[in-house]
């Protein structure tokens, strides 16, 4: 990868955070911030951090928060555009507990969940020139089926994101480069019950996904790779800020690392200590990260 495109969701998130053990069903004591987010626009972020050259592909409405959160990846270097503007940018509210873990979330996402083809038509000459794309499924079934049957030809890396929304990728694993997810979503895409990390990865290989990256919180990453099974390691932090953007900056780092033509498990070790780091920061993407981890 030269230059990155990217093609997915953009939210702005809310996130409360009790500054005591939650109590459900009552209100609790505790702060709010809000903020920019969205899997795909925080992945951005931290491309764009590291100094990559990235395009995005996204979908926001007209409000003023949206105009902010696209002007500020341009002013990091990116070229951003919007599928659409016919609906109000999806927004995430996030209950985190006393420890910084996240309780519960909800995701008002009609911007993308109702994206289609035609949507994507006016970007056909632009997608087609980038032969490797990172998709994440907050992206329409409609919308991701559109993209793996129109460019056959093209390298696809994609985030899961959810349990509910990886299953929009079911029938599209041959066509896929590499995955990242989750053990539950691995679980739950696959219909399994309560795999392990290397177990997921072997019935990956058997359904045809070349590579994958399956993580389970603070346990060890299993790293998937032509055929072969790796077992990366986590350092446990003790200071968590925020779990919010681990993931993405996970994701983000894996593609660093490939775009500067290092393999896989290399990459998935950088994807950690990207990971790592944004733990201990109150932000989804650590607005340093850049600094701290190229010096």
């Amino acid at each position: 990868m030269k230059d990155i495109l990217v093609i997915g969701g953009s939210n702005i998130d809310i996130k409360a955070s009790s500054l005591s053990d939650l109590v459900l069903h009552d209100s609790n004591i505790g702060t709010f911030t809000l903020s920019h987010g969205g899997v795909s626009r925080n992945v951005v972020e931290n491309l764009l951090r590291l100094h990559d050259d990235v395009l995005f592909l996204t979908a926001v409405g007209k409000d003023a928060e949206a105009e902010r959160m696209m002007q500020e990846l341009k002013d990091l270097g990116g070229k951003v555009y919007s599928l659409r503007d016919d609906e109000k940018t999806a927004h995430y509210i996030a209950i985190h507990d006393k420890d910084g873990d996240l309780h519960v979330a909800v995701c008002d996402s009609k911007i993308l969940d109702t994206l289609g083809g035609e949507h994507f038509r006016p970007y056909s000459s632009l997608i087609e020139t980038h032969k490797e794309i990172v998709l994440d499924t907050n992206l329409s079934k409609e919308s991701l089926d559109y993209l793996f049957s129109t460019y056959p030809d093209h390298k696809f890396y994609v985030e899961g994101v959810s349990a509910n929304k990886i299953v929009r990728i079911k029938e599209h694993l041959k066509q896929m480069t590499l995955l990242k997810c989750n053990r539950m979503e691995a679980n739950y895409l696959l219909g399994t019950k309560d795999q392990d990390g290397r177990g997921l990865a072997k019935e990956f290989f058997e359904r045809g996904l070349p590579s994958a990256v399956i993580t389970d919180g603070s346990e060890a990453v299993t790293v998937l790779e032509k055929g072969k099974i790796y077992s990366i390691p986590v350092k446990k932090e003790e200071h968590v800020v925020s779990t919010i953007g681990c993931g993405d900056a996970l994701f983000a780092g894996i593609l660093h690392g490939l775009c500067h033509g290092w393999d896989l498990v290399t990459s998935v070790r950088f994807g950690i200590r990207l990971s790592s780091l944004t733990l201990l920061s109150p932000f989804a993407v650590d607005p340093d990260i850049g600094k701290k981890i190229l010096g």
